[in-house]
């Protein structure tokens, strides 16, 4: 096996661990986020699975867009639009501001 080889599946693998990681946090934290928002079961299903969701609709479009306008600029807009949902966050505290 060639150096870059066990490099591209340690960032996979590292990635995949995150993401599962992240899914257990918020599991977790629905415990208290729940009964503080009021949220029903529904509600709550939908809360802890949008980051699966988003990381799908994120798969699809990702590389082509990319592709389009240049990894950088792309990587600018991911920012800016990672950013945003947070300040709207801290001015809100619904449960339509989760997801």
């Amino acid at each position: 096996m060639s150096k870059k080889l066990i490099f591209i599946a340690f960032v996979v693998s590292l990635g995949g661990f995150l993401f599962g990681f992240d899914a257990g946090i918020i599991s977790g934290v629905m415990s208290y986020a729940g009964p503080e928002f009021n949220l029903s079961e529904g509600q709550v299903g939908w809360v802890v699975s949008s980051p699966s969701f988003a990381a799908m609709l994120a798969m699809l479009f990702s590389g082509r867009l990319s592709d389009m306008i240049g990894r950088k600029k792309y990587c600018w807009l991911l920012l800016f639009y990672m950013q945003c949902p947070h300040y709207f966050l801290l001015m809100r505290p619904l449960m339509r501001c989760f997801i």
